[in-house]
């Protein structure tokens, strides 16, 4: 919902809304509220391929509502395009399709030059179809609105922020969980640590955000150090309370695009072995992309398809290279992962390693390509902050923020070792290629703020293997044998970091930072 301090635009912004013809099966937008996550995506899969009017309305609901409660601007580029399917519609059904999408751009979206454009036509295309009349009246109250906001000053457009959700993300494992506060805006935030009988609590208080009835909860958690979780209106304000394990560990810091709080909970560090002994017990390999976020195009490819290719063939060389350590791969089809549930996968499982797999890319023509690894650091070189926004899918401005606001979760020991494991990664790497481009441009080790690398508690890298719009380097990703060489350089960079010892030192360092950031009793969280 768009909130605004401009007398009630709020309110006629959603007045009139009207249940749209839809098929029986597929759940209406109001139960599509009340679906768990998985529920969601089972409805959304269950409703993809079918271009009838009716099921892409209701599959544009289903992924409305999934799109908020994840904080995932990409769900609603795939909603965005199922309403303009259903707006394909004659009558009722089209119009209320192409109403609904305008609604979207102007509550989700916040784009009100979006909405404008969406809903004009709406008015010409309909205005001598009697049988519509009410919901073209809508459309002309709409932009009512809408004109009135685009009019309005900056500072009356945006009122008090709004609890949009709270996920628990990796609870499946014992190794953390990842607690994500969506929010409707940047809302701040004061910490407050106390003692109770047998347990922690963490209290995080909201002066001013706007919690939904829908939103007031407690939740039974019992996993990765969060025993419970709770969801209050506090006044004008809010409060989030985790009940914690005694001497859990927990990290704070702030995302943009859409706004979020994310919390890193991990349990007390237990005693670990020495540096050397034996190899990492669990490697998380994280194909960049998938879904509707297909990343990188050149000439028919796909940035998601080819790094999916990759990293199955890395987890194949990895049984070789080191075969009593576990592979998991983030993904293993051609699906969406939001970027904090990938790293709250490898966080969960207390995984020794995460590698995140991507394709280089430009808009303009490429002439030296190569192959670069990345570490989270919160260096602002133009290029590497411009590759960032496009994998984070955030304006460099937005990176810039990101790294000021997470720059006090930094351990020197992960740095330290995220930097061994590129190294090793990048050289193997570049090697492998160069089988079949010797000239193939080393790009080096490289430091930005890639959003998946947030909050790792593990040394942590992303790699992009190669450029795929430098026209020699796309016409070999074509080919299996280079996607190959790739995979076998990254398995072989991984595995002689692991050889030399350098997982276990991670093991004792992974999460003491998290403590040091939690322990302010009163800081402000952006």
């Amino acid at each position: 919902m768009l909130i605004c301090a401009c007398g009630g635009l709020a309110d006629e912004i959603d007045a009139g809304t009207a249940p749209a013809p839809q098929p029986a099966a597929p759940p209406s937008a109001e139960q599509a509220a009340a679906l768990s996550l998985a529920e969601l995506r089972a409805a959304i899969h269950r409703l993809d391929g079918d271009d009838a009017p009716g099921h892409a309305f209701a599959q544009a609901q289903l992924l409305r509502v999934l799109a908020l409660r994840e904080g995932d601007g990409t769900l609603l580029v795939r909603a965005r395009h199922a309403f303009d399917v259903a707006g394909r519609a004659e009558g009722e059904a089209g119009c209320r399709a192409r109403l609904e999408l305008a609604r979207m751009e102007a509550r989700d979206a916040w784009d009100v030059t979006r909405a404008r454009a969406v809903a004009t036509p709406i008015v010409h295309d309909f205005a001598q179809e009697p049988a519509v009349a009410a919901c073209v009246a809508e459309a002309r109250r709409l932009l009512t609105t809408l004109e009135a906001l685009s009019t309005s000053a900056p500072h009356a457009q945006v009122a008090d922020a709004v609890l949009e959700g709270v996920d628990v993300l990796g609870s499946e494992g014992s190794g953390g969980v990842r607690v994500v506060i969506r929010l409707s805006a940047a809302a701040e935030a004061e910490r407050a640590r106390s003692q109770g009988d047998g347990s922690e609590r963490l209290d995080l208080s909201f002066a001013t955000l706007t919690v939904p009835a829908d939103q007031v909860t407690e939740r039974h958690v019992a996993a990765g150090g969060l025993r419970d979780l709770s969801v209050a209106a506090d006044g004008p304000g809010a409060r989030v309370s985790l009940t914690l394990e005694p001497g859990a560990e927990v990290g704070v810091f702030a995302l943009g695009e859409p706004a979020r709080l994310v919390l890193d909970v991990a349990p007390r560090a237990a005693p670990t072995a020495a540096a050397g002994h034996g190899p990492p017990r669990l490697i998380v390999i994280d194909p960049g992309h998938g879904g509707d976020d297909w990343g990188a195009r050149y000439e028919g490819m796909e940035e998601a398809d080819l790094v999916l290719d990759i990293a199955m063939r890395v987890e194949r060389s990895l049984a070789v290279l080191l075969p009593d350590t576990r592979v998991l791969l983030t993904r293993r089809y051609d699906h969406f992962i939001s970027l904090p549930a990938r790293t709250a996968m490898a966080n969960a499982l207390a995984a020794d390693l995460f590698v995140s797999i991507h394709l280089n890319s430009a808009d303009d023509d490429v002439t030296h390509g190569g192959v670069t690894t990345f570490v989270l650091d919160t260096g602002n070189e133009r290029q590497a902050l411009r590759l960032a926004a496009r994998e984070n899918g955030t304006r460099t401005s937005e990176v810039g923020d990101l790294s000021r606001l997470i720059a006090h979760l930094y351990r020197r020991e992960q740095v330290a070792a995220s930097r061994a494991l590129a190294e090793q990664v990048q050289a193997a790497t570049l090697h492998g290629a160069r089988g079949s481009l010797p000239q193939l441009p080393d790009r080096g080790v490289q430091q930005a703020m890639f959003h998946v690398l947030v909050g790792a508690r593990m040394p942590a890298v992303l790699v992009e293997a190669s450029f795929l719009t430098e026209p020699l380097e796309g016409a070999q990703l074509r080919r299996p044998a280079y996607r190959q060489a790739l995979a076998d350089g990254i398995a072989r960079g991984i595995a002689r970091y692991a050889q030399q010892g350098g997982a276990a030192p991670l093991r004792r360092a992974s999460t003491t930072a998290f403590a040091r950031a939690a322990r302010p009793s009163h800081t402000s969280a952006p």
